[in-house]
């Protein structure tokens, strides 16, 4: 009889043949050069670094990122410090402006001087790595400095390692954890009163801004409530509180998703993590492979280009991944001004003083322009109408914990078991999901992130009154932060939805959530293998996310209608549509109408369900979540009016209580024909009287060359549009994990390298992963030193 875990490692390596991915098995440690760094690159362009001291293997890691991604590293920097009008002109001084008043660098600053040795060996030697391959370039500029700097007209200047671990503080911190849509929703609940009065206008703000859907599936199953469903009333003081002259916006687009197998439901019996973090998608790529090797590091993955530590990745004992939390880690201040003199604010029965620094912006072409940067006792002011006596500051409850997110997350990668990765967990304070495989096929998900306990009657939707009467009681243990161990059901699966049942978000969580797209491919599965696993990305990334929810409804309204009315024959052909939005055949027109038809109508059954609303409450409700071009399709997520619709047609069934009927006390059936008839209407005038030809246009996937602050990292000869829309991650990777080893694959497109020669040549890494992306495939990710040698296509040595 075959040993069972041979018989186990032949299935997992037979799935992994299927997949394209390494037959990698773990033995130990790398072989390491003595003294110095040794970069060996694959056959992908993947430098995998090897050295045995921490500051040889990070500055073998930046020489690596810097040779295949300066200008787009440069930009980073530029943009997360306020510092591109420096060489970009005065254009960008506003962005400048506003990247200081928002980053408390002197407390970063502090931070970093106050690093343990071994973590400034880490950053340190990163710049040290940077600033060794910009030598070069200035020394051979004719062949190596990248194309963008001389088509701008500047050249690469030293780093440092607080200019690494700003890159960290303006993107994972300030981008994925600083979001508040408190002034947002103070704006809704003040015109809501204004247009209805206070006790309906608070009713019907309720009903749009929920504080918790019970409905609304999680990551963590059937866990208990972590506040009432039984909710306070609203503060007085907080909906007094002035709203902002414009309100604040509603942070990140959330793309990101995962999902882990845990050992009973895989064919194999080994543990699978897929992840497909969301930070856009840009030309060079936003994520950067790597492998590092030495000085207690044997890591492989891939990560945001600038980080000195692989986000998404596995070591020889376990895997890991992360997605946006969405938690309310951070309050929005209302201060009260001195009449007096705007620069003073009422906290604790007087005026105090805010404090101030003043910070010098260089802008090409001009004279400096300088700006003061405020804070309260709360934080950094970051928004405020003097003449209506209101400052507003932000508190976050991850303010002064941003390089201890930053060490917890590398230390984490070197962790062998689930309790150590926890201990790891426990110190990241940024508001990020985490996702935990291992070789024994367990699998673990923490909604990481610290988080404040606010007082009694405080409602975490509206900011917070600044006098001293909403101040924190402090923050919350971790042990009440969400997490869960090897789940009954067997698998764990997020996409940005609600971490456990009760918890509150930044954004009102619902029951039409597109994480059931995902669950419900894994759900009732057992037997999973590798290849199945990584198809679920195939099989979401192309969905109308909205439509699943309101097929019912329409089959409902058009059921006693004629067989060859319209309204029957679209709902025929909602029905036999796959809800896919894929061209297929490559013409430029989505295969089937079934997208064009869900958003005509979804659209009209917005407007119906905002009609009766104020016009700022109907501008932010009234989109559909598709994208902004009259006809394209290729939803990115249910939106905040969507689920009103999908609220009001779920009535009394829905966990949202429905105290006001939207659809103006008209029957449902009656407002669901009418709508779709017009949709009918307008898209026979758009598209001919043939409803099979009512093919919308593609909208396609996009590679920018502006990075998400919208700041140039590229040439804009160097975007690049291919294929449809996916609403999947910036980058694709899949972990397979038994008793025997690991296997790995990812896909990141465009590619690994973002250089462009003097001459505009590039090298055979710019776009070589583009048609993988485009397709569903991916490359290996080569791990242990057999397979690395096996598959070299470099080698250098930094002495």
């Amino acid at each position: 009889m075959s040993d069972p875990a041979q018989l186990s490692r032949r299935s997992v390596l037979a799935a992994a043949t299927a997949l394209g991915v390494s037959a990698t098995t773990a033995t130990g440690a790398h072989a390491r050069e003595a003294g110095g760094a040794a970069i060996v690159r694959d056959t992908w362009g993947t430098p995998h670094v090897y050295a045995s001291t921490r500051r040889d293997l990070f500055r073998g890691y930046g020489y690596s990122v810097a040779e295949d991604r300066l200008f787009q590293l440069d930009m980073a920097r530029r943009s997360f410090t306020g510092r591109v009008a420096e060489v970009l002109g005065a254009d960008h001084v506003e962005h400048d402006r506003s990247v200081r008043a928002e980053t408390d660098t002197p407390s970063i600053r502090g931070q970093y001087d106050r690093l343990p040795r071994q973590d400034r060996d880490v950053v340190d030697g990163y710049a040290e790595g940077v600033n060794e391959r910009i030598r070069e370039v200035l020394a051979d500029r004719g062949n190596l400095l990248p194309r963008q700097y001389s088509a701008h007209g500047f050249d690469p200047t030293p780093w440092t390692g607080l200019d690494v671990v700003m890159i960290f503080v303006g993107t994972m911190a300030v981008r994925f954890s600083d979001t508040t849509v408190q002034a947002a929703n103070l704006a809704t609940l003040t015109e809501l009163v204004e247009h209805f009065g206070p006790e309906r206008g608070r009713e019907l703000f309720d009903q749009l801004v929920w504080r918790d859907d019970p409905d609304a599936p999680t990551t963590v199953p059937s866990a208990p409530a972590r506040v009432p469903h039984v909710l306070p009333a609203l503060s007085a003081r907080q909906s007094a509180i002035p709203v902002l002259p414009e309100a604040a916006g509603t942070g990140p687009v959330r793309f990101s998703n995962a999902w882990l197998i845990g050992g009973g439901k895989t064919r194999s019996g080994g543990a699978i993590l897929v992840n497909g973090p969301q930070f856009g998608f840009f030309r060079p790529a936003y994520t950067y492979s790597v492998g590092l090797h030495g000085a207690g590091f044997d890591v492989v993955g891939n990560t945001p280009f600038g980080y000195p530590v692989v986000l998404f990745g596995h070591n020889e004992h376990i895997a890991w991944g992360s997605t946006a939390g969405m938690g309310t880690s951070v309050d929005l201040y209302a201060e009260q001004l001195n009449p007096a003199d705007p620069d003073e604010y009422l906290f604790n029965g007087s005026y105090r003083r805010m404090d101030e620094r003043t910070e010098t912006i260089a802008v090409r072409g001009a004279d400096p322009v300088t700006t003061t940067v405020r804070s309260t006792v709360h934080g950094l002011v970051t928004a405020g109408d003097p003449a209506g006596g209101v400052a507003y500051s932000t508190r976050r409850a991850w303010a002064g914990k941003e390089l201890e997110s930053l060490f917890g997350w590398l230390d984490s990668t070197r962790a062998r078991s689930w309790p150590e990765w926890l201990e790891q967990a426990g110190r990241n304070a940024t508001s990020i999901n985490w996702y935990y495989a291992d070789r024994d096929g367990n699998i673990g998900y923490v909604h990481t992130g610290r988080y404040p306990k606010r007082r009694p009657g405080v409602d975490p939707r509206l900011p917070m009154s600044g006098t001293g009467d909403m101040e924190w009681l402090g923050l919350q243990p971790f042990s009440w932060n969400p997490k869960v161990f090897n789940p009954e059901q067997g698998f764990i699966a997020n996409w940005n939805n609600k971490p456990a049942a009760g918890y509150e978000g930044t954004s009102s969580w619902s029951s039409a959530d597109r994480v059931n797209e995902i669950t419900d491919l894994l759900r009732d599965r057992s037997d999973i293998t590798p290849r199945q696993a990584w198809d679920v990305i195939a099989g979401t990334s192309l969905l109308d996310v909205n439509a699943r929810y309101f097929l019912g409804a329409l089959r409902s309204a058009t059921a006693d209608l004629p067989e060859d009315s319209d309204e029957a024959r679209a709902v025929g052909l909602l029905g036999e549509w796959d809800r896919a939005n894929a061209d297929r055949d490559g013409d430029g027109r989505y295969d089937h109408p079934g997208g064009a038809i869900m958003r005509a109508w979804l659209e009209r059954m917005v407007g119906q369900v905002v009609a009766g609303l104020p016009a700022g409450v109907r501008e932010h409700y009234g989109r559909t979540g598709y994208p902004d071009s009259s006809e394209g399709i290729g939803s990115l997520n249910i939106s905040p009016g969507v689920q009103l619709v999908h609220n009001a047609l779920r009535g009394p069934e829905s966990g949202v209580p429905q105290k006001h009927d939207l659809f103006g006390g008209r029957p449902v059936d009656e407002v669901v024909r009418e709508a779709l008839g017009a949709a009918i209407e307008d898209l026979r005038h758009r598209h001919g009287p043939d409803m099979r030809q009512w093919k919308a246009p593609v909208v396609p996937a996009t590679f920018d060359h502006e990075n998400f602050a919208g700041i140039p990292q590229a040439l804009p000869e160097e975007a690049v549009s291919r294929g449809a829309f996916m609403n999947r991650g910036s980058q694709n990777d899949i972990v397979v994990l038994d008793r025997d080893g690991i296997t790995a694959a990812e896909v990141c497109a465009p590619g690994q390298s973002g250089f462009v020669a003097p001459d505009g040549a590039t090298g055979a890494h710019y776009q070589d992963q583009l048609d993988l992306f485009l397709s569903f495939r991916n490359k290996p990710v080569w791990f242990t030193p057999d397979e690395v040698r096996a598959h070299q296509s470099s080698v250098r040595h930094l002495p």
